[in-house]
């Protein structure tokens, strides 16, 4: 029996806080356990996560949650209550550092920008 994580290279990912997470995995063929997760945060509190499966006969489950502070998660996978290979897992969130090209400043007070209507683009 062999569950596959879909979790490769944690330190190259990109996983920002207050964003789902969404972990697909592939449960053996012709089984009938059942995947379950248990994720602990950076401060070792426990994490709500949700375990789906994709359709009725689909052997893909999805461990999704939402990391909320910024550190080092674990989570662990279980298939019938036995761990799976390589758990637990770690993942690492990061805050979301804002792009400012995706900013804008608004108001009828601010100078040396272009106004466009109500906005001024700076």
């Amino acid at each position: 029996m062999r569950c596959l994580v879909g979790i490769d290279k944690l330190d190259e990912q990109n996983y920002y806080t207050n964003h789902e997470l969404d972990f697909p995995v592939e449960a053996p063929e012709g089984e009938n356990g059942s995947l379950t997760a248990k994720i602990t945060g950076p401060d070792s509190s426990p994490v709500d996560e949700i375990v789906t499966k994709d359709r009725v006969g689909s052997n893909t489950h999805h461990i999704r949650f939402i990391p909320r502070k910024p550190g080092k998660y674990q989570m662990e996978v279980f298939y019938s209550g036995i761990p799976v290979k390589d758990s637990p897992f770690y993942i690492v969130a990061r805050d979301q550092i804002p792009l400012a090209k995706k900013c804008e400043a608004k108001g009828r007070g601010l100078t040396g920008g272009m106004y466009i209507g109500m906005f001024y683009r700076l």
